[in-house]
Formats: C-alpha cells, sequence, structure tokens
C-alpha cells in the first residue's frame, strides 16, 4: 500500500507543477489580451475625439465672424455640438472656445467664459486665471485630468479635459 502512495503523490506533485504553469501562461494571456482591449478602446477614444475635433474645425460656422454675427449662429454652433456630442458615447460633453473671446460655446447654450467656469463646470484643482491662461495658450492637443470637476450638479466626478486648438481659427 505504502509503495501505491508514492507513484499517487509523485504523479500529484507532477500534475500540479504542471497546472500551476498553466494557470499562470492562461491569466499572462488574459491580462494581456485585456489590455490589448483597453489600449485599443482607448485609440479609438482618441481617434473619435481627433475626428470631432476636425469637424468643428473645418466647419464654415465656427468662425469667429460668422459666430458674432448674430445669436442664431450662435444657437446653430450649440446644435452642432450636440450633434457631435451624440455622435460618441465616450465624451460627456463639448465646449467650444476661440482665444481671447469672452464667450464659449456648449451643447447645452452659449455662455459668458467666467459664468461658465463659476456655474456650468466647477474646476476645484483649478482657478478662474489660471484656467483662463490655460485655455487661452493652448497651441496643441492636450489631456488634462480635473480632480473634482462639478458639471451642473453637486456630485463630483474625475474627467479628462482634451484641449485643443482649431489650427489656428480666427
Amino acid at each position: 500500500m505504502a509503495l501505491l502512495i508514492v507513484p499517487i503523490l509523485l504523479f500529484n506533485f507532477v500534475i500540479s507543477i504542471n497546472m500551476v504553469s498553466i494557470l499562470k501562461e492562461d491569466v499572462k494571456t488574459v491580462n494581456t489580451n485585456n489590455f490589448l482591449k483597453t489600449t485599443e478602446k482607448i485609440e479609438q477614444n482618441f481617434t473619435d475625439i481627433r475626428r470631432i475635433v476636425s469637424s468643428i474645425s473645418t466647419n464654415p460656422s465656427f468662425n469667429r465672424i460668422d459666430l458674432k454675427q448674430n445669436s442664431f449662429r450662435e444657437q446653430l454652433a450649440v446644435s452642432y455640438l450636440k450633434q457631435c456630442l451624440y455622435s460618441d458615447e465616450f465624451i460627456y460633453d463639448i465646449a467650444y472656445y476661440l482665444h481671447d473671446d469672452d464667450k464659449i460655446y456648449s451643447t447645452t447654450s452659449v455662455s459668458e467664459l467666467k459664468s461658465f467656469y463659476e456655474e456650468v463646470y466647477k474646476f476645484e484643482n483649478q482657478d478662474y486665471d489660471s484656467f483662463f491662461k490655460k485655455i487661452n495658450s493652448v497651441t496643441v492637443p492636450t489631456s488634462q485630468l480635473l480632480n473634482r470637476a462639478l458639471p451642473r450638479s453637486d456630485d463630483t466626478q474625475e474627467m479628462i479635459v482634451y484641449t485643443g486648438d482649431t489650427w489656428g481659427r480666427s
């Protein structure tokens, strides 16, 4: 009987070593695949953002002269931003701002820049002056994590803000 237990124990030992290495490989494969899928999704989201930025920047309704003509033109811009927003589930909101302007165009309204900062999005980690300086100095697309942006409610959320220049539009 003792002779029979030794081969069984040896067999179990070999099986457990093989199973552990098989499980390790499976876990590595699953983790690698999940990482690749996540990377692809992030890349797709930024591709969608670039597509929307390009769409807005090539739309003639978004130049400074057309937007300043009348409130109807401003509302057309808001409507177009809504269309862009609804075309992508990843994006929470879109706001369009021309350097050194006093207005910002979002998917909900046209606002004075200070009102937008104080009432639409309350950036807890950025005061108004640094916000104003940042959006007026953008020359290349950048991403920024805003700790505690408070959009239209008392609900605190973390958001990534993609800021991009629309290629020198005026």
